[in-house]
């Protein structure tokens, strides 16, 4: 099949985010000597699993966490909520949170944005623009992300310091709709758990010539391959990535013609030997009834697909 000139990105080199395991360590300082330190358990979450973080200070603080969906712009309020107002937290001392007695999870694979604000003052918080759910608060994730944007600017003279972590979701999901992933190959009962390659992006529609962020990888060490299917069903191997199973890689890019839907995969093979692309069985947007790839030798291959869409 014959490729074309023009696609959907013009990718521009690889960032490898060496995150270790089981997370990574950020440490934020204020001008008043608050000091704290903010991580995920670890880096990688599964499909409902239970999402925490480890956080420790220097000073008595209150915590505020955020997490937000840029492909969905969907956001929650972890902390503090209608389920567990206690956010004050002792000094020098490490913490997991949420709380043992409730539980934060993704339902849909993709990149969770998490933003930490920690002040040694108690920081009024605007729910107007926001919904009770479940006894949490949610709303649109922009408006989120100008709320803890915002309790930094009032806690400047109260001790406050905020960071930001990106956490994966990987595991089953619905198709491959905007903002979405597959569900990965089921293995059959005693054989080895197959990887979980993932694969997002910053947002889920473009214009042509708009810069473009992917972040992609597998929970096994390997090769992931990130295949674009064009509207017309056009397809091209992007980039081969060898993977560590631990790290999260980054790619950006410019996104260009043709316009329409496109679904991005993310394809794992073991050795880095995908074989030709136009055998591939790929699913399409909203049809996705496979487990998995599968060749015409019938070797199966873990996928993850995230539909987005560019205008002119």
């Amino acid at each position: 099949m014959k490729k074309r000139i023009l696609t959907i990105l013009a990718l521009a080199g690889c960032l490898t985010l060496n995150l270790g395991q089981p997370g990574y360590a950020l440490e934020v300082r204020s001008a008043g000597g608050l000091r704290v330190t903010f991580e995920p358990v670890k880096t990688v979450f599964q499909v409902n699993e239970p999402i925490k973080f480890k956080i420790k200070a220097n000073k008595q603080f209150f915590l505020y966490l955020f997490s937000l969906d840029k492909q969905t712009n969907q956001g929650v309020l972890i902390m503090p909520n209608e389920l567990y107002q206690g956010n004050m937290y002792q000094a020098d001392a490490e913490f997991i949170a949420p709380p043992p007695n409730y539980e934060f999870f993704a339902q849909n694979p993709g990149l969770e944005k998490i933003i930490m604000v920690a002040s040694t003052a108690w920081l009024e918080l605007d729910h107007k623009k926001y919904t009770k759910s479940g006894g949490f608060f949610t709303g649109q994730a922009v408006d989120m992300e100008a709320e803890a944007k915002s309790l930094v600017v009032r806690g400047l003279k109260k001790d406050v310091v905020s960071s930001e972590v990106d956490v994966v979701i990987v595991g089953s999901g619905p198709a491959p709709q905007a903002g979405s992933a597959a569900p990965p190959v089921q293995a059959p009962a005693g054989s080895p758990t197959p990887a979980a390659p993932f694969v997002s992006t910053d947002k889920i529609e473009y214009k042509v010539g708009d810069k473009l962020k992917i972040t992609f990888g597998a929970d096994k060490k390997g090769y992931v391959y990130l295949v674009l299917v064009e509207p017309d069903g056009t397809r091209q191997v992007l980039k081969k990535q060898e993977v560590s199973g631990e790290n999260i890689y980054q790619v950006q890019g410019l996104a260009t013609a043709p316009a329409g839907r496109q679904t991005l995969f993310a394809v794992y093979d073991e050795s880095g030997e995908l074989g030709d692309v136009d055998r591939l069985k790929l699913p399409v947007a909203g049809e996705v009834k496979d487990k998995g790839i599968l060749l015409l030798n019938e070797k199966e291959r873990p996928y993850a697909a995230y539909g987005i869409s560019v205008a002119p």
